[in-house]
């Protein structure tokens, strides 16, 4: 009788890990089916679920396929433009143009007006005006004045970046070097220095509908800079514009 008893007990036990396994796999499996990972038995096997093996040398490659295509993708969204280097070299180092990689920014409304003005189809030469500037200002001048008018500030800026800009727009610009005066609408400033520094283009690459473009110092003429800029393609005019100007390293005047 004690030995049926006991082998009762060894029953109960062994029923109740046997209920507690099945429930353990049930679980395992709907975890797998919903998630994918696996707490044992699926995950180890690499038994097929909804027609996919996940262990399988099929699936695998299927995967890095998907991703050399994506990797593909991200390639072509950035095209080096090696032909297109002679042409922007030269835009850059065009003097009407030149002036709008010598300061640094992230959007044209950010650009310095002093690099672009103050040089010599802008000088003064006219001495009832160089006159009339020194006593409105209380100054001897030592160095070239350089004039532009509002009107003619705005024409260049919005012509270079296609930014349709205001009056108080390239006010705003302005005052950053350039004293106004009631002479002809106009605004001066003075400047000893060449504003001008030849580069040459080492990279371009296409990103969209514009252009990223790598320049570094070209000669030995004094002056250098040394920057990314980016410029974007006006089609219809058959032009660069300039979009924003990033500087590693300068020296100018």
């Amino acid at each position: 009788m004690e030995r049926f008893i006991k082998a009762v007990k060894v029953l109960k036990i062994l029923g109740i890990l046997i209920v507690v396994g099945v429930i353990f796999y049930v679980t395992d499996y709907v975890i797998y089916r919903k998630t994918g990972n696996s707490i044992v038995f699926f995950k180890s096997a690499g038994i097929e679920i909804g027609g996919v093996n996940t262990s399988s040398p099929e699936n695998t490659s299927m995967e890095e396929e998907k991703t050399h295509s994506s990797d593909e993708e991200e390639v072509k969204q950035v095209e080096n433009k090696i032909e297109e280097i002679p042409e922007i070299t030269n835009f850059l180092n065009d003097k009407e143009n030149n002036g709008f990689i010598l300061s640094v920014y992230k959007e044209p409304k950010e650009i310095e007006p002093y690099y672009i003005f103050a040089r010599q189809e802008y000088a003064v030469k006219d001495d009832a005006i160089i006159k009339q500037y020194e006593n409105l200002t209380n100054t001897e001048l030592t160095a070239s004045l350089y004039r532009v008018s509002i009107d003619k500030a705005i024409e260049v800026i919005s012509n270079k970046t296609g930014v349709d800009f205001s009056k108080e727009d390239i006010r705003d610009m302005m005052v950053q070097s350039f004293q106004y005066l009631p002479l002809e609408d106009s605004y001066y400033t003075r400047s000893s220095n060449d504003l001008y520094a030849k580069v040459k283009c080492t990279k371009i690459e296409e990103v969209g509908d514009r252009r990223v473009v790598t320049y570094e110092p070209e000669g030995e003429n004094g002056n250098y800079v040394k920057g990314v800029v980016t410029l974007k393609r006006d089609d219809s005019k058959d032009k660069w514009l300039f979009v924003s100007n990033k500087i590693i390293d300068k020296n100018i005047g």
